[in-house]
């Protein structure tokens, strides 16, 4: 029955199924329910919005309207949003944004990292990003048929946080097309487009062990709750206990 009730309450959540983007609702604080490719957040009767190339801050009024108290310009191609703790979390093509909610719930810019050292890439990744802790985890995936160079990165990417001003880069892990992702209690469960799950423990970040490959489908996205995973397909949600690590079995799959 818990598992029912799961799927049901995820997909009421999370309705990024068969492309690289999402539109989830998030009431809670940490995003922990969501899809790692959400672009809408509720948070403090506060909605926020990214499109391509902005983020976007309205106010739910009593009567449930929505007033536009901020706009902010950002890069081209922002994807994904991410809330913990009144920082939101903002993956793009190009770079990370981190911005911190002030007390009138507006975001104010903390840093912007950029990824621009690899050569020959013209910054075409997917980047979804989730955070747990004072690390933020990051994956890119070279996006070829989009005319972005001639070298592909595809990596787990983990940076420390602690200072959000000066986000460090302090691991990569190489993958193969990883999209998206999800944490909780120092495991990582990640995405790979062709590749089925891969699950980590990164309780050390300097040290990332990898627990289980679950294969042999496509996979774009992944939420926690509790015990219970479901993974986001194209064509299939795919759900899994792992209440007990040493034993993380599917429990279910339902074709789309």
């Amino acid at each position: 029955m818990k598992y029912l009730f799961f799927t049901i309450l995820s997909l009421s959540l999370f309705f990024s199924c068969a492309d690289d983007a999402g539109l989830s609702l998030a009431p809670g604080s940490s995003g922990a329910t969501n899809g790692s490719y959400s672009n809408m957040l509720v948070i403090s009767q506060h909605l926020y919005v990214v499109n391509d190339d902005e983020l976007i801050t309205y106010r739910i009024e009593s009567d449930d309207a929505l007033a536009e108290i901020d706009r902010k310009s950002l890069g081209f191609g922002v994807e994904s949003m991410f809330h913990r703790s009144g920082v939101l979390f903002i993956g793009s093509r190009e770079r990370l944004y981190i911005y911190r909610l002030n007390t009138a719930n507006i975001p104010i810019e903390e840093s912007t990292t950029e990824y621009s050292e690899f050569d020959g890439i013209d910054n075409c990744f997917s980047d979804p990003v989730v955070v747990e802790g004072d690390i933020a985890y990051v994956t890119l995936a070279t996006d070829l048929d989009a005319g972005c160079g001639f070298r592909t990165v595809n990596e787990l990417r983990l940076y420390d946080i602690s200072d959000l001003q000066n986000p460090n880069l302090i691991n990569t892990v190489e993958m193969e097309e990883p999209k998206g992702l999800a944490v909780s209690n120092n495991i990582l469960f990640v995405c790979e487009a062709n590749n089925g799950l891969k699950i980590f423990n990164v309780e050390n970040s300097l040290n990332v062990i990898q627990l289980y490959h679950f294969e042999g489908y496509r996979a774009t996205d992944v939420i926690v709750n509790n015990g219970v995973l479901l993974v986001v397909g194209p064509d299939n949600l795919y759900e899994y206990d792992y209440s007990d690590l040493n034993n993380v079995f599917l429990t279910a799959t339902i074709d789309l």
